[in-house]
């Protein structure tokens, strides 16, 4: 009983809270995506809610470009961000970008989904598998299409706190990425690199 009232205490505090809005992403989640990019030759990125740039670091290393947006700049994160809403952008803001990777906010991933896909570029959002369902994400499903690259393991994300923990399952939601509609993968690492920056 006492650890349902946590995870859900927790639920309503990364859901509802300004100060939640965006969770980090870990290299080990990052890394299992790699392989599809490269074979795809998916070598120019937009990340498009970079926050610190943890998702960027890890495309940099493996010898992917990314041009970096947000809402807002992260001074913590060292590269060039240019300031973005996602949502209102109606084209590419580099044309020679091939596809878009971001974790997108929790609160408003239906409307990254949408805009992603009006966008008519390869795509991966890391997303919880509950994503699945509800019927306006179906319906966008059923009409273009949907990948996912399912790890075999949670995605410790990287919250503010140390001590705070992943409760839910997330998978990579791709669009011209994957060979197949459905992989499982493993996750050689699930946990957050101690290393790699918090908000605070």
């Amino acid at each position: 009983m006492i650890q349902c009232m946590i995870a859900s205490n927790l639920f309503k505090t990364t859901t509802e809270s300004t100060n939640y809005f965006y969770l980090a992403t870990p290299s080990c989640a990052v890394d299992i995506l790699i392989p599809y990019l490269k074979a795809r030759n998916l070598n120019y990125i937009w990340e498009c809610a970079c926050g610190l740039g943890h998702i960027t670091k890890v495309l940099e290393e493996n010898s992917i470009e990314v041009y970096q947006s947000d809402i807002t700049s992260f001074s913590k994160n060292e590269g060039k961000v240019h300031e973005i809403d996602f949502i209102i952008q109606t084209e590419l803001p580099d044309k020679n970008i091939k596809a878009i990777i971001t974790n997108p906010p929790y609160k408003i991933k239906d409307k990254f989904l949408k805009k992603c896909y009006e966008l008519k570029k390869p795509f991966a959002l890391l997303m919880p598998l509950r994503a699945l369902g509800a019927k306006a994400r179906v319906d966008m499903y059923m009409q273009y299409g949907i990948e996912l690259l399912v790890p075999d393991k949670r995605i410790n994300f990287i919250y503010h706190k140390p001590s705070e923990n992943n409760w839910f399952h997330s998978a990579w939601f791709c669009y011209g990425i994957l060979p197949e509609k459905l992989i499982f993968t493993r996750m050689p690492k699930n946990d957050r690199n101690k290393d790699q920056l918090r908000f605070s």
